[in-house]
């Protein structure tokens, strides 16, 4: 097989290469990096979070961030978000405690509480749907947000790329993914990437509790340019995994019930708010409504 490579218009610094325009040629195809990173992506078949992100959106209530300003304020997330010692945080709760709605205003909140420069990557686990479940799911979803913010970072993919055979030399199994993942994060031309994964109980892989030694051994490192949040129900076998090391912290949503209660209660308050000026039941009856769904409620959103 023969094939040549065509560079023009390029320049760089001394000691230093800058490629800007290529063409690859091989059998008589001639292919631009941009095709070459089109391919790639394509053959992977990464999941979307920002489409997920957005139906989760639409599919739930409007968030109402004051609900979550509470764990803003939290000992353990402010260490977590704004130092230099810890590299993962683990928020669990029960069904119905506003974890998803929690993560996705987090995904929202935390970039614009940065001074420094800042990447954020996240993925929500859906049981109901296998291209959702899956380790290999979370991975590439967090590549695929990579690098949509910093494309440069394909060429983590485009070294593993057979170009003439359209496919990656070896079969792509997680593990594959997770290193061309921290390769990465590696190379992102920023000071910090924090990583948001959601409902991780909903994560049907068979090694999820291999997905959880690497995150601890090798996407933990001082000092913590990545930064991990996930989210779960409560799970004793992720917290004997996920937190065997000073390092790694846990806030726990029922060890917060005033919190989570609070939350619930501006939610109730808002939600008989839009209903009271759509039927127009008065203040007695509206106030009537809104202390029997508190009291149904018991303190969750279900």
């Amino acid at each position: 097989m023969s094939g040549s490579i065509n560079i023009q218009g390029n320049s760089a610094q001394p000691n230093s290469t800058q490629i800007n325009n290529v063409n690859l040629s091989t059998s008589g195809t001639a292919y631009t990096i941009e095709d070459v990173n089109r391919d790639c992506l394509r053959t992977l078949r990464c999941p979307n979070s920002l489409v997920l992100k957005n139906r989760l959106k639409e599919n739930k209530d409007r968030l109402l961030y004051e609900s979550i300003e509470w764990i803003f304020h939290d000992q353990q997330y402010i260490k977590w978000q704004d130092g230099d010692d810890l590299g993962l945080l683990w928020i669990k709760g029960g069904a119905g405690k506003g974890k998803t709605m929690m993560s996705i205003g987090l995904i929202e909140q935390i970039p614009h509480r940065q001074s420094r420069s800042t990447i954020m990557t996240y993925f929500f686990c859906q049981n109901a749907d296998y291209e959702l479940n899956t380790i290999e799911s979370i991975v590439k979803g967090l590549i695929l947000q990579l690098v949509n913010q910093q494309e440069q970072l394909t060429a983590s993919l485009r070294r593993r790329w057979d170009t003439a055979r359209k496919r990656f030399d070896e079969g792509i199994t997680w593990r594959m993914l997770w290193h061309i993942f921290l390769e990465m994060v590696n190379c992102c031309q920023c000071q910090r990437v924090y990583v948001v994964v959601d409902a991780l109980d909903k994560c049907e892989d068979k090694g999820i509790a291999d997905f959880f030694k690497l995150i601890v051994r090798t996407g933990l490192y001082p000092p913590f340019k990545i930064k991990w949040l996930l989210t779960s129900r409560p799970w004793d076998s992720a917290e004997q995994k996920l937190l065997v090391g000073a390092d790694q912290v846990l806030v726990s949503l029922e060890l917060n019930s005033d919190h989570v209660a609070e939350a619930v209660k501006t939610y109730i308050a808002r939600k008989v708010e839009e209903l009271d000026r759509n039927q127009r039941y008065g203040p007695s009856l509206r106030q009537e409504i809104e202390k029997e769904l508190r009291n149904r409620a018991e303190e969750t959103y279900l």
